[in-house]
């Protein structure tokens, strides 16, 4: 037996993990994407004045200016020929451009950037950075004060480079005098001793940036670098979308897992609110070999159990009223015997009164053997096509010799002939209009019409109606709602029950709702398209006999 709970908890740890994977790889592939255009943006002017100052000397020298600037940054930069690098075309085509290719290594916190000397040429540097912030930012101010150092102070030549120096990095360049700067006595000694001061700082939104400060060969004139905004390999931003976006997949993940599980429960309720114990076969099905299942096998046995109490009951309720038909016999037969004897007008009115209680006794009975035959198994319906309006005339005529004050009024809407079964369709409208009769004050109403091809029958009254509370169980066997209509009225309770039972094996309804009278109105409603099937269905039954 496979546990439910098993396959919850497996699926929701298959979720979790899934998501685990999702959200690693994930925030791998954008801070890989983001490490790759924060080293090209920051490094971009960098290495446009190593390249340009590279190009500008022999190839004798260009080792040894590129040893000098290793010795002075701490940064291992070297000269390769393009041709002995493993790149994509497409990277081949930046180089071309003057653009850094990155290779990020986001395990190593490092990335790898190339960049071409010049358009005409094959070498291409290459340097490895793990301090991206502060390594860069060094070199920087390092070779931009080197440029500066070419030129005189104050002179046209010297601003104009070092405005086209501003214009080569993505972050500001600025040459301020030390008593404007905002550092402390320990950083401006170091600016005084000719050392370079590296300043880290964060704004409002708590994003850290990182400032260069580096003397240069004039007197009390300093080159600022930056702000450079620290790159940062969780923000608080990523870690919130990240965590969102975990808990979303984490959610959709466990949806579909649990997706089929929600539709077998569904399935299950709509069998269990549609269970027909009237039929001899389990109502559940039965799916895989889980705790559901079980429990479905459950409720099939339970249901089998109550199908054998109801048959039972049948059986016996049936087997009491055929008993009870013999005594009655013999008590109408004694009845009929004191009819000719002499007796005084006390003894004349008891024997009336028990004659009627046998009448009642006696329609109970019937009342009973009908509804368990329609209930226990489908009669054969002799569906045939007769005049209705003729048959609930004659009826009418019946009934309303019991109750003369009563009021009983028939219209047909141009319907003759419809097709049902006579004897049966009969029974349901004669205890529709005794049930009428019974409760009217003055008058009740019968018609009979068609609408959209369905044959329809309405019984109305005027008596006390019946409150909404009570409609639902109107139609349940020996159910008397408690109310006037039942209590002073008298009534078994199966009348009711009969008409639904007939209409049901006519496939059709009957419907209860408030009459313009004032008291109730029943409609009776079966198809024509219906009645063909089952005149069809009882043909064939019929061929099936031997």
């Amino acid at each position: 037996m496979q546990s439910i709970f098993l396959k919850i908890y497996s699926g929701m740890l298959m979720a979790a993990i899934f998501v685990a994977i999702s959200i690693y790889l994930l925030s791998n592939a954008v801070n890989e994407y983001r490490m790759t255009a924060y080293v090209g943006d920051v490094s971009e002017g960098f290495f446009t004045l190593v390249a340009n100052n590279i190009a500008a000397k022999p190839e004798p020298v260009q080792q040894q200016w590129l040893a000098v600037i290793q010795r002075l940054s701490g940064l291992k930069i070297h000269l390769q020929d393009q041709r002995e690098l493993s790149l994509s075309e497409a990277e081949k085509e930046l180089l071309l451009q003057q653009k850094p290719v990155i290779h990020a290594d986001i395990d190593k916190h490092s990335a790898k950037v190339f960049y071409s000397v010049s358009v005409t040429s094959n070498k291409v540097l290459s340097l490895t950075v793990h301090d991206i912030n502060e390594q860069l930012a060094r070199v920087a101010g390092l070779l931009v004060v080197n440029e500066l150092q070419r030129h005189d102070y104050n002179t046209d030549e010297r601003l104009a480079v070092f405005s086209l120096l501003k214009q080569q990095f993505s972050f500001p360049l600025a040459l301020i005098r030390q008593h404007n700067l905002a550092l402390d006595a320990t950083q401006l000694r170091l600016l005084q001793r000719g050392e370079m001061v590296i300043s880290v700082s964060e704004n409002a939104f708590n994003v850290a940036s990182i400032k260069v400060y580096s003397p240069t060969d004039v007197l009390d004139e300093v080159l600022v670098v930056g702000p450079i905004p620290m790159f940062d390999w969780a923000p608080r931003s990523f870690i919130i979308s990240h965590v969102l976006l975990g808990v979303l997949l984490f959610a959709i993940t466990v949806y579909i897992l649990l997706r089929p599980l929600q539709l077998r429960l569904r399935r299950m309720g709509l069998e269990i609110e549609n269970i027909d114990l009237s039929q001899n076969q389990p109502p559940m099905t039965i799916e895989g070999g889980d705790m559901l299942s079980l429990f479905s096998q459950r409720i099939n046995t339970m249901a089998g159990k109550i199908q054998s109490l109801m048959k039972a009951q049948r059986e016996l309720t049936q087997a009491v009223s055929h008993e009870l038909r013999t005594p009655i016999a013999r008590m109408k037969f004694h009845l009929a015997l004191m009819d000719d004897l002499a007796i005084s007008h006390t003894e004349e009115k008891h024997l009336k009164g028990i004659k009627a209680d046998i009448k009642v006794l006696e329609t109970l009975v019937d009342e009973i053997l009908t509804y368990a035959q329609l209930e226990q198994e489908q009669p054969h319906l002799n569906i045939v096509t007769f005049d209705l309006a003729l048959e609930i005339h004659q009826m009418i005529k019946d009934v309303q010799a019991m109750r003369p004050d009563i009021g009983i009024h028939f219209s047909n809407h141009d319907v003759y002939g419809v097709e049902a079964d006579q004897h049966y369709l009969l029974r349901a409208c004669l205890n529709l209009i005794v049930n009428a009769q019974r409760h009217a004050r003055h008058s009740v109403e019968v018609n009979l019409c068609m609408r959209e091809g369905d044959f329809c029958i309405s019984v109305h009254d005027d008596g006390e109606g019946i409150a909404d509370a009570d409609k639902a169980d109107i139609f349940t066997p020996f159910k008397r709602v408690d109310s006037s209509r039942n209590r002073k009225s008298g009534g078994h309770g199966l009348g009711l029950a009969i008409v639904f039972e007939i209409m049901r094996w006519h496939r059709g309804t009957v419907e209860l709702c408030d009459s313009p009278l004032g008291g109730c109105e029943f409609i009776l409603r079966w198809n024509r398209g219906r009645s063909q099937e089952l005149m069809y269905a009882d043909l064939v039954q019929a061929d099936a006999i031997p």
